[in-house]
C-alpha cells in the first residue's frame, strides 16, 4: 500500500511539473511544494528562477530601489542577456579559450589579494561593539524621514547662525509636538538639510552601516512607524521618523558571507588609520619571515646594464639582468626572472617606475607581501568563500559576456565597396555635404548707438579695416578682427541675413545683438560655398559604419535567440 502511495506521488509531481512547465507558471511548481523565497521571481533560464534580491545585490540596493519599472525592465533585460552570453559561453566551450583562462587566472588572483586585505584589516580595525550590533540589525533595513537642525558649529555647506544649544532646544518643541501627518510642514519649514524642499526629509531605505553610527544607532533601536531624536551628528541636530522595516539583500547570505559583510561595515572608516593598519600587518609579515636583499647585485646589474634601462618598462628591463638571487624571503629565494614574472601580470599602466638602482627594493618588497597575501588566501580557504566566489563570479561573467559577443561580431564580414556607394548615394546631400560658411570680419561695440554711429561712418566712406583696427573692443593684432569661417549655426543663428541674403565678398551685413549684450556688424572676407564630400574622403567612415550596423544586427539577432535556446521567461506582471 505504502509503495503504491509514494508512487503515485511521484506521478502527480511530474505531472504537475510537465503542467506548470508547459503554461510557463513555474511559481506554481514551488507553491505546490511548499517552498518560499523572498521577493517575486523575476523571469526564469532553462526553468531555473531568479528572484529580486539577485538583481538588487547586482545592480546595488540603492540603484535598484530607486528605478522606475521602466528602468527596471531595461535593467532586467540587462541581466539576462549577462546571464545568457555566460551560460551559450559554457555551452560552446568559450570557458576553455586560452585568452579567457589567463584573464581569469589573473583576476583571480588580484581579487584574492585584495580580499585577503580586506578581511585581514578589517579585522584589526574593528569596532567589537558595532559587529554585535551588527548581528542585529545588517539583515534589515529601515525606510527613514528626517528633519535636520544644523547650528554654528555643525558640518554644513551652508552655515547656520543658530547656536548649538538653541538647535538642541528647538529639535526638542518640534518633536515634542509633531504629528507624521504634517511631518512634510515642518521639514519645509525648519530642516537645514539642502536637499529638504526636494525630497521633504525622505532618506529612503538606510542599510546598517551605511550611515554615521551616531545616527543609525538610535534609528535602529525605534520600532517602525515612531519618532526618534534629538540625534546628534556632525551635521547638528536630527530628528528621525522610522516608516517601516524589510529584509535586506544581506538577509539570504550565506553564513560566511555574512559574517565578511558584517566585518566590513563594523570596520573604522578612517582612511589614515586603515593605512596605519595596513601598514603594521605588513611589517608583522617581515617580522614573521625575515628578509634579506643581495644589495650587490641589485647594484652591479642596474649599473652594467642601465644603458636598457627603461623606467617606463621595468619588466623588460628585469629581463635583461643576469640570474642570481635578489633577496631571500622566510626559507625562500627569488630571482629577477620571478620578479619579471609577477609583474609582468600586472596592466602596463598600473606597473610601477624604476628611478635608479635604490627604487627596486621597494617594488620587490610590494611584489613579495602580494604572493605571501595570495598564498594566505588559499591556505585559509578565502578563496572558495562565497563572498570571493561571488566578485569572482561576477567578474568571469562579464568577461565571458565580453568575449562572446567579440568572437560572434568579429566573424561579421566587412561590407563591400558597392553597398558603401550606394550609401553613399542615399544619404549625400544629408550627412556628407559641407555646408556654406563665411570668414567674417568684425567690429563689436559695447552699445547698439555707437554700433549704429560706425555702420554710418563706413556707408560714408570710413575705411572697414580702419572701423576694426581703432572702435573694436575685440580687436587683437594677432586674430586681426577675423571670425570664422562659421556656419550659419554660428551663435544660434544670428548671422541668418548674412547667409539667407547671400552677401558676396566686401559686403557689409546689419548689426547683430550677441549674447553678452554687446553688438557687431561684419565684413564678408570670403564666401566658401557648400559642397559634397568626394566618395574617397568618406569611404573608411562609411564602411565603419556599416561595418558596426552589421555587427549590431548579428548581435540583436543572438539576443533573440537567447529567449528560445535557453527557455527565457519574464514575469511581466512585476515591472
Amino acid at each position: 500500500m505504502l509503495k503504491t502511495i509514494v508512487i503515485f506521488l511521484l506521478f502527480l509531481m511530474k505531472y504537475i511539473i510537465d503542467y506548470v512547465m508547459r503554461f510557463r507558471a513555474i511559481y506554481v511548481l514551488f507553491f505546490c511544494l511548499g517552498l518560499s523565497f523572498k521577493g517575486e521571481w523575476v523571469f526564469s533560464i532553462n526553468d531555473s528562477l531568479y528572484f529580486e534580491p539577485s538583481l538588487s545585490s547586482f545592480f546595488g540596493s540603492k540603484e535598484w530601489g530607486l528605478a522606475s519599472k521602466e528602468k527596471k525592465r531595461s535593467l532586467v533585460d540587462d541581466f539576462i542577456i549577462r546571464e545568457a552570453a555566460f551560460l551559450m559561453s559554457k555551452k560552446t566551450g568559450l570557458v576553455f579559450n586560452p585568452s579567457f583562462y589567463q584573464k581569469a587566472h589573473k583576476k583571480k588572483r588580484e581579487l584574492l589579494i585584495n580580499y585577503y586585505y580586506q578581511t585581514e584589516i578589517s579585522k584589526m580595525a574593528l569596532d567589537s561593539v558595532r559587529f554585535e550590533n551588527g548581528k542585529k540589525h545588517l539583515k534589515e533595513e529601515r525606510f527613514v524621514y528626517h528633519i535636520l537642525l544644523g547650528h554654528s558649529e555643525s558640518s554644513l555647506r551652508v552655515p547656520v547662525e543658530r547656536t548649538k544649544e538653541e538647535a538642541l532646544n528647538l529639535s526638542q518643541k518640534i518633536i515634542d509636538t509633531l504629528d507624521f501627518k504634517f511631518f512634510k510642514d515642518a521639514v519645509v519649514q525648519f530642516s537645514d538639510d539642502g536637499s529638504a524642499k526636494r525630497n521633504f526629509g525622505e532618506l529612503g531605505w538606510i542599510s546598517w552601516g551605511a550611515t554615521v553610527p551616531s545616527f543609525e544607532g538610535p534609528v535602529y533601536d525605534a520600532s517602525p512607524q515612531s519618532f526618534v531624536g534629538p540625534i546628534e551628528t556632525s551635521f547638528g541636530y536630527h530628528i528621525a521618523y522610522i516608516d517601516s522595516v524589510r529584509p535586506s539583500f544581506y538577509s539570504s547570505f550565506s553564513d560566511q558571507e555574512f559574517y565578511d559583510a558584517l566585518l566590513l561595515r563594523s570596520t573604522s572608516k578612517d582612511v589614515s588609520f586603515l593605512k596605519t593598519l595596513s601598514q603594521r600587518h605588513d611589517s608583522l609579515i617581515f617580522s614573521s619571515r625575515p628578509l634579506v636583499f643581495n644589495d650587490s647585485l641589485i647594484f652591479s646589474s642596474f649599473t652594467k646594464n642601465s644603458s636598457l634601462f627603461n623606467k617606463n618598462d621595468i619588466v623588460s628591463f628585469l629581463k635583461t639582468l643576469p640570474d642570481g638571487v635578489v633577496c631571500v624571503f622566510g626559507d625562500q629565494s627569488f630571482g629577477f626572472d620571478w620578479f619579471s614574472e609577477k609583474i609582468s601580470s600586472i596592466p602596463p599602466s598600473s606597473r610601477p617606475t624604476i628611478k635608479d638602482s635604490s627604487s627596486f627594493i621597494p617594488v620587490f618588497k610590494t611584489v613579495l607581501l602580494q604572493e605571501e597575501a595570495y598564498n594566505r588566501g588559499v591556505s585559509r580557504g578565502l578563496n572558495r568563500r562565497d563572498g570571493f566566489l561571488k566578485v569572482f563570479n561576477s567578474y568571469k561573467k562579464d568577461l565571458l559576456y565580453s568575449l562572446y559577443f567579440k568572437n560572434l561580431v568579429n566573424d561579421v564580414s566587412a561590407p563591400d565597396s558597392s553597398s558603401v556607394y550606394s550609401y553613399y548615394l542615399k544619404n549625400m546631400d544629408t550627412k556628407y555635404k559641407k555646408p556654406k560658411s563665411l570668414y567674417l570680419k568684425e567690429v563689436r561695440c559695447f552699445s547698439r548707438a555707437t554700433a549704429d554711429s560706425l555702420l554710418g561712418l563706413y556707408i560714408d566712406g570710413e575705411p572697414f579695416d580702419s572701423l576694426v583696427y581703432n572702435y573694436s573692443f575685440m580687436f587683437n593684432k594677432k586674430e586681426g578682427g577675423f571670425v570664422g569661417p562659421v556656419e550659419r549655426s554660428y551663435l544660434e543663428g544670428s548671422l541668418y541675413y548674412y547667409f539667407d541674403k547671400n552677401l558676396k565678398e566686401g559686403d557689409v551685413g546689419p548689426i547683430v545683438e550677441n549674447f553678452d549684450n554687446s553688438f557687431s556688424f561684419y565684413k564678408v572676407v570670403s564666401v566658401y560655398p557648400e559642397e559634397v564630400f568626394p566618395f574617397n574622403k568618406v569611404y573608411n567612415r562609411i564602411s565603419s559604419l556599416l561595418y558596426k550596423e552589421k555587427q549590431e544586427l548579428v548581435k540583436n539577432k543572438k539576443v533573440l535567440s537567447f529567449y528560445k535556446d535557453l527557455n527565457i521567461v519574464k514575469n511581466d506582471s512585476i515591472y
